[in-house]
């Protein structure tokens, strides 16, 4: 399941993100965390630094030939676009699968068992002024279209803030797009344009109210139009700033002990994971929505670029294993790997 927080900068969403993240790691859960903002701070509230976690903008030559594997149509590996969609001969990242921990752990970090650290890095000395954020982030897009997770799998990102979002494709590869709110006449326009969004790409949206009291609540619903099933609140805790004051394992402890202590927050964030719960996931609107970004990267300016007819790295009949019936977690029978 691929959740992603959204919203302007500054309304919590990595706060919130780290906390569902944690949250989800107390139920025993699989979790990989994305920090995908180009404000990079979730290592340094996971109780390490981002120095310890690979960029995967500095991950491509890693990323691109593990991913294309054996698939015939990607006769030069240095062709594959972040766009570049599975096909027959692809590997397929399995989260719970060990025998590619060590692809993983090349490009990400293992915090604990259940808990993995991935960044998309950000804008470094050598690209101020000429290359922008969203080529960082192309390598998540690449990793995500070639994840194969099951329902218990929870896969979080941090998204880049505001309406920049919707810059890169992202977004559309997602189940649940959860937007954080602030019960502001600011906040209406931002909504109704992520509404938009997540409609028009068949998105499921769930908006979250962050440091929100029950007057602020009927703000939103009233005002905003948000409807009550959409809408869940979180409750302003000043203990969550007490924590964000410390550094390194203290604060990931602190983190941790917050959410189990805090009925309230606790609370919240078990009402966010029985949503998420109670979706599936389609991975067909997953390929539909692959293959119209990676249509729209080729035709508007990557065919130019690169000399080829990217088209042609679309694999028609190829669908993901659980499309077909088939075990998740089998892909080996279906020659995938």
């Amino acid at each position: 399941m691929k959740i992603g927080f959204l919203g302007k900068g500054g309304v919590g969403k990595t706060t919130l993100s780290t906390l569902f993240a944690l949250h989800c790691v107390a139920q025993n859960r699989n979790v990989w965390i994305f920090d995908c903002d180009v404000n990079q701070g979730l290592a340094e509230r996971l109780g390490t630094s981002s120095a310890e976690v690979p960029a995967l903008q500095d991950c491509f030559e890693i990323i691109r030939p593990y991913l294309a594997h054996q698939n015939p149509l990607l006769d030069d590996v240095d062709q594959m676009q972040k766009t570049t969609p599975p096909g027959r001969g692809s590997r397929l990242v399995v989260p719970t699968d060990s025998a590619q921990h060590n692809f993983l752990n090349s490009c990400s970090l293992l915090l604990n068992h259940n808990l993995r650290l991935f960044r998309s890095g950000t804008v470094s000395d050598k690209n101020v002024g000429h290359k922008c954020h969203h080529y960082s982030v192309g390598a998540v897009e690449l990793i995500v279209t070639h994840v194969l997770d099951s329902s218990t799998d929870m896969l979080i990102f941090d998204m880049i803030a505001g309406t920049d979002v919707f810059s890169t494709p992202l977004f559309s590869y997602l189940d649940l797009l959860i937007i954080i709110v602030e019960p502001t006449v600011f906040s209406i326009d931002v909504y109704h344009e992520f509404r938009r969004r997540a409609d028009e790409f068949d998105l499921q949206l769930l908006a979250v109210a962050n440091r929100t009291s029950d007057e602020e609540r009927a703000f939103l619903i009233n005002e905003m139009k948000i409807p009550q099933n959409s809408l869940k609140t979180v409750a302003f805790s000043k203990n969550i700033r007490s924590v964000e004051r410390t550094r390194g394992m203290e604060v990931f402890d602190k983190y941790t002990r917050l959410i189990s202590e805090n009925s309230s927050l606790h609370a919240s964030m078990s009402e966010i994971l029985s949503f998420s719960d109670s979706l599936s996931i389609d991975r067909s609107r997953l390929r539909r929505n692959i293959l119209h970004y990676h249509k729209l990267n080729a035709q508007s300016w990557a065919n130019a670029v690169t000399g080829k007819q990217l088209e042609l790295q679309i694999d028609e009949s190829f669908k993901y294993p659980d499309e077909m019936g088939s075990d998740t977690f089998r892909c080996e029978k279906l020659d995938l790997f």
